[in-house]
This record gives structure tokens, sequence and C-alpha cells, in this order.
């Protein structure tokens, strides 16, 4: 055997020594990899947290048939009849004759799923009969007919505002909120902002009334306790932590699982790019990094919700910074979900405004009432009327006050931060509009 022949053999069982190491590195990074997936899968288990679609329908407290609104509420749902679309009028305008017409028509062919979701919004307690299982697939009808009933709560509203009926129009208002809280307990986020829309539909409802009529105390007494309580019962961490467990199947290092969950119930199979993808994505340990960025995140996710408003605001510009670096990393799944998180709480920190909005002005009108005129700021509320001037969500300090040649405007700086001195958006307002606005709440009479 020459000296090339031997040299070259040498460095052949050299270059064959760097494999087996590298190899066999690689293979103890990855078992240490899914060892580590797995240890932090079981630690929220055994905090008793749930992981999977599966394990939120028992993390989803169950209620007691004869005390769960959500039953009642799904015969309403059954009853109920299409809708016509109608805009709520500007707040000094009447309804048109044409709008007038379509309401009345409206409620009276939705009477009877009316009457059956009033019953159901006095039982104590709500659950919907939804299987959480499928995970992001898993069916949510009564998102749509929650939303549909609360358009109902509207029409009702409005056509007793027309009869000059004062005790049902505040019924109806407090009916809409009652139909909010019928979502509270829901571990999704999705159900938590439509509970949002509710609440909002509702504070809307509110300003437009005071701006057709004189109230008189009873009513605004019961307003202000069902605003308050809207107040106390904000987004949960428990709401990220169900998102978390709806996901995080999508994540399993298994790739037989991940076949399980995206073709279960399906006669078709994937196809070979798509096993082929997987596989890879499994030997690498891409899935199990994505898992743990993913598990990370959501960590943050749900302790910025636990802090109070406006601190917890920074988590929209932490999750889209996470999701970059989820991008440059290479992840497929965790960076687009949590793209989705972003305006998770500033949505609930709008639907608080206009909350606060509300309590505020029910505040002035009480004050009103008792001396005859308008305060000339809010602090002539506290402590007859309000026990302090709320807080702006969006920037902590108290919300704030402007008194008009006709009446007055309370409001919020908004998402963007910036005081502009209660200048509302307008009705048309386009996205292609710059000028920045408040959230306002205002009273021209």
């Amino acid at each position: 055997m020459t000296r090339t022949t031997k040299c070259i053999l040498w460095l052949l069982c050299g270059i064959a020594v760097c494999i087996i190491i590298a190899v066999a590195a690689f293979v103890v990074w990855r078992v240490n990899l899914a060892r580590d997936v797995d240890a932090k899968l079981q630690a929220i288990r055994a905090a008793g947290l749930p992981t999977s679609g599966a394990e939120l329908n028992a993390y989803y407290p169950a209620v007691p048939d004869n005390e769960n609104a959500a039953l009642v509420m799904t015969q309403a749902f059954a009853l109920m009849r299409d809708l016509p679309k109608i805009e709520l009028p500007p707040r000094t305008k009447k309804l048109t004759a044409k709008q007038w017409l379509l309401i009345t028509a409206c409620l009276e062919t939705n009477h009877e799923a009316l009457a059956r979701a009033r019953q159901a919004v006095l039982l104590p307690k709500s659950r919907y009969p939804v299987n959480l299982t499928p995970g992001c697939d898993a069916l949510l009808p009564h998102i749509a007919k929650i939303r549909q009933l609360a358009t109902l709560a509207n029409f009702e509203t409005l056509f007793a505002l027309e009869s000059q009926d004062r005790s049902k129009t505040v019924d109806s208002i407090c009916f809409e909120i009652a139909l909010s809280h019928t979502l509270d307990t829901e571990p999704l986020l999705i159900s938590q902002l439509c509970r949002g829309e509710i609440i909002s539909s509702a504070s809307q409802l509110v300003e437009y009334c005071l701006n057709q009529t004189t109230p008189d105390g009873v009513t605004l007494l019961k307003l202000e306790k069902d605003f308050t309580l809207v107040d106390e019962n904000g987004l949960s961490p428990s709401d990220f932590i169900s998102d978390q467990a709806i996901f995080l199947p999508y994540f399993r290092t298994n790739w037989p699982e991940i076949i399980r969950i995206c073709w279960s119930g399906s006669d078709s199979r994937p196809s070979l790019y798509t096993v082929i993808r997987g596989r890879f994505g499994w030997v690498t340990g891409l899935f199990d990094q994505d898992t743990q960025y993913y598990l990370k995140a959501m960590q943050t996710a749900i302790d910025e919700s636990k802090r109070p408003f406006p601190e917890c605001l920074s988590l929209s510009i932490k999750m889209h910074e996470v999701a970059i670096e989820g991008h440059r990393r290479g992840f497929i799944l965790g960076p687009g979900i949590l793209e989705g998180l972003r305006n998770v709480l500033p949505r609930e920190a709008e639907t608080i405004t206009h909350v606060r909005l509300t309590t505020t002005t029910i505040a002035v009108e009480r004050f009103r009432l008792a001396n005859g005129q308008l305060p000339e700021n809010l602090n002539e509320l506290v402590p007859q009327f309000l026990s302090a001037v709320p807080v702006d969500p969006f920037d902590g300090q108290p919300l704030s006050y402007h008194r008009l040649a006709k009446g007055y405007v309370i409001y919020s700086v908004g998402s963007d931060g910036h005081d502009d001195g209660g200048r509302e958006k307008p009705a048309d307002w386009k996205s292609s509009d710059k000028t920045t606005y408040d959230i306002t709440f205002t009273v021209e009479r």
C-alpha cells in the first residue's frame, strides 16, 4: 500500500469519525430538545392547565343544565329569523320611516326568539355546548348567533326610544349587556372579542339615547350598575392559556400525531411533499424549536395580560417583535399565531374605554339632574357621583372632559396615545385618512 493510499484512508477514517461524532452530537441534542418540550408540556398539565383542545373541554367549567343560560340561548338561536341591516343613525337624528318599518317587522318575526333569550339571561351561569377537541377547527356557531341577538336588542332599544317607553329603552340596553355576560367564562379569545363588540355596541346605544331624550335618576342608576359590573369583568389571563392550548397540538414533535390531527376523519391522505416536509421538520427538531419559541412567547402574553392598563399594552409591540424573530429563525407556525395576538389587548382596552366613558357620562347626567347644570370638570363628580375619575386605559391618565357650546364630550386618547382634544372619528372614515382621533362619548343636549 502506497503512502498516498494510506493518507487517503486516514483522511477517510477521519472524515467518518467526524461524521459519527457530529451525528451522535445531533442525536443527543435532538433527544434533549424533545425531552425539554415534553417536560414543558408536562409542567403545564401539572399546573392544571390544558395543552390541547380535548383538555380544554375539561378546563372549561361544566354548568348544571338547570343553571345554564347557554342551553336556553341555543333555543333562542333556533327561533331567530333573518335580520335587516340597519345602521344606528347619527346621535342627533331620528330613525327614518323606512328604518322604523324594517325594525317593527323584524321585532315581530323575532318576538319568540327575544322572549326565549330573555329567559336565558336570567339563569346564573353559562357554558355553550361546544367541542373544542378539533382545536382551530372547532365549530363555534353561537358566536354569530349571539351577535344577531345583540342586533335584535339594538332594534328593541331604538323601537322603545321612538315609542317614548323609557323603561323599555333602558331594559333593552341592559339586556344587550346581559347577552355579553353569557360569554364571560368562555375560554377563547374570539369569544372575548365578540363580548367586547356587544358591550361597545351597548355603549353606543347609551350615547344615542342620551342625545335623544333626558334620562331620569332611576334609568341612570340602572345603567350605571350594569356598566360598572362589566368594567370589573375584563379579559382574563386564562383566555391566553386557552388559546395556547388550542394551537399546541399543531406543534407536536411526533409526526404521526401531526398526521392524526390534520387528517383526522378525512379520507384523503397528505401529499408526498407534505409528508417529506413534516418528517424533515420532525427529524431536524424544527417543530420542537418552534414549540419552545411559542411557549415562551405565550408565557409572556399570559404574564402581560395580568398587568393593568396601560402597562399591558406593550404586549402588542412585543408580539410583533417576537413574530419577526420567529420568521427569521425559520419557524412555521408560531410567528403567524403570535401576530394574531397583537391586537387582543388594544381591543380589550377599547371595550373598557367605552365602558368607562359610559359610566362617567352617567355620572355627569346625574350631576346635571341634581344641580340643574353641567359640571365644569370631572373632579366635581367626586365623591358623590364617582368614587374617582375613571382612568383612560390607553395612557393611565383620568379621562378628559370638555364643555361644548351645547352639551359636552368625554374622551380617551385612544390607541395612538395622542390627545386630539376630543376630535371624533367621522362616520365615513376611511383607512387612508392619516388624521388621529380620540375615542369619544358626546352628548349634544
